[in-house]
């Protein structure tokens, strides 16, 4: 079979299918969108990354990566609030690059955004396990060590703080004395994270439930993840130790990205996986009320509200712990025991949070996942099954069940340190498309109905895009040995005509 890998859809016929022929039911509002962007985007950046990208690359100095990122970001979100207003469809970049770069644009693109997806739902749900195994030893239940990692992962029992610690070159540094011999310390190897596993399934089911039940769900969640995360910093406020701040910006190591300028632009490129949340809730336009209106406001919003909330507790966090000590799954755990034993409910309540609070994150890129792959399924490039719509429920369920098995087995055998830095090179390979994808239809569809046009094309777009070109090569070599044989690998069945109905977009 021979097809013109370079073909576009029609934006007419894009257009109408999603308003006359629409099986994805439209049930969230703007409110909806706007907490499934803060969900999404404080969740991870908080719980889970601060702590690493402080520790290991910026120090004190996190607070200025995440403005930068803050700053680049909003070029980006007006880039996807123009295009999600024009053309409010399901796919999110993968839909917009099919519009104006082509199929086989499209095609890399969509793979791009599947193992972006895939590896930030896998480090969510390794985060969330951290923090739901030392909620259970509040209580003195404690999950064998052996369970609560990947295989690949190994465990170093440290006798001044009584516990088994993933091991790590940040850990060493930190909790073992200098001149101690780490062989005569307790190893263990693990078989599998089982938490992982579990919030994996859960997540799953309550994604079956219903794309409206779901969007009821996630707003309880983050308000109570924003609440606690509030409390937080307004306490923390008043237990800052300001000598944490001193270096503010930790001398570079001699290894570039590692502290010093350049670390902090390496925090950048991480950090970008904390944002990406207003990329994922583009995924669910098709199930949006009045998109042209409500995806613009939920996309801006979120990304203001999450940007004021990740700066002010980066600043309070790295003030109450210095910043060598928070290379661990829970940071923010790690800075509420820093406040004292007066405020053990904060604790609780941090760690309660932190669980609810990562499902969120779970549930947007879940969704956002299983929409992408319905999107790709209804032109061709990945199999029908993944295109079905339950008639009830008009939620693609099948597709919901097989990323959600996937997410749970992967999340059980892979380890944090490999999916992190996936996470990122697969984020801002999406905004140098996007920016892209503005530019192009800027000049091919003049005329296209858009309810909000980003100002200073293309001139804005450009700067998008090469910022987050150049920051994906400050990313390590390895990340993109894997990024490149994944968009290599993935080309194989577009070469080889895997799918039957392939190409099947129409010109």
């Amino acid at each position: 079979m021979k097809t013109n890998i370079f073909r576009t859809k029609k934006i007419e016929d894009v257009l109408d299918m999603s308003t006359h022929h629409n099986q994805l039911r439209r049930s969230l509002g703007a409110f909806n969108i706007t907490t499934m962007g803060v969900g999404a985007i404080v969740g991870a950046g908080i719980y889970v990354v601060t702590g690493a990208v402080a520790s290991d690359y910026t120090g004190p100095a996190i607070m200025i990566s995440y403005l930068i990122a803050a700053i680049l970001c909003t070029i980006i979100a007006l880039c996807y609030s123009e295009l999600s207003s024009a053309i409010p469809v399901s796919g999110s970049t993968y839909s917009y690059s099919y519009l104006s770069i082509g199929e086989i644009g499209a095609w890399f693109v969509g793979w791009n955004i599947i193992l972006t997806y895939l590896a930030m739902t896998i480090s969510i749900s390794i985060g969330w396990s951290g923090y739901f195994v030392g909620f259970l030893e509040y209580f003195k239940i404690f999950i064998p060590s052996q369970y609560t990692a990947s295989p690949f992962s190994e465990m170093i029992y440290i006798p001044n703080i009584n516990d088994w610690v993933e091991f790590s070159a940040a850990i060493s540094y930190d909790l073992i004395p200098v001149d101690a011999n780490i062989n005569s310390y307790q190893h263990l190897h693990c078989y599998v994270n089982l938490p992982a596993i579990l919030i994996g399934l859960v997540i799953t089911f309550i994604l079956l439930r219903g794309t409206k039940e779901s969007a009821r769900f996630n707003n309880i969640v983050v308000g109570i993840k924003i609440l606690v995360i509030l409390l937080f910093s307004i306490i923390g406020v008043f237990f800052i130790d300001y000598s944490n701040f001193t270096p503010f910006i930790p001398k570079n190591t001699g290894k570039f990205g590692e502290y010093g300028i350049s670390g902090i632009f390496n925090g950048v490129s991480i950090i970008f996986l904390a944002y990406l949340g207003f990329d994922a809730i583009t995924t669910v336009a098709q199930e949006v009320k009045n998109p042209k209106k409500n995806l613009p406001l939920g996309i801006i919003g979120s990304l203001l509200i999450s940007t004021f909330i990740y700066i002010i507790v980066s600043f309070v966090l790295t003030g109450v712990v210095n910043y060598t000590k928070l290379d661990v799954p829970d940071p923010i755990a790690v800075g509420v025991s820093k406040i004292g034993s007066n405020f053990m409910w904060l604790s609780y309540a941090v760690s309660v949070a932190a669980i609810i609070g990562l499902l969120s994150g779970l549930l947007v890129f879940g969704t956002g996942l299983s929409r992408v792959l319905y999107s790709m399924s209804h032109d061709g490039l990945v199999p029908k099954l993944f295109g079905k719509v339950n008639p009830v429920k008009h939620i693609p369920s099948k597709s919901i069940l097989i990323v959600g098995i996937t997410i749970s087995i992967l999340s059980g055998f892979i380890p944090f340190v490999s999916v992190i830095e996936m996470v990122s090179i697969g984020t801002l390979a999406s905004f140098v498309f996007i920016s892209v994808c503005v530019i192009l239809l800027r000049k091919n569809q003049p005329l296209l109905n858009r309810p909000y046009k980003m100002p200073l094309v293309p001139l804005l777009p450009l700067i998008g895009a090469f910022f987050s070109f150049i920051q994906m090569f400050i990313l390590a070599l390895n990340t993109w040995i894997i990024f490149l044989s994944w968009m290599a690998v993935s080309g194989l069945p577009r070469q080889m005509h895997f799918f039957p109905d392939l190409g099947s977009g129409k010109k």
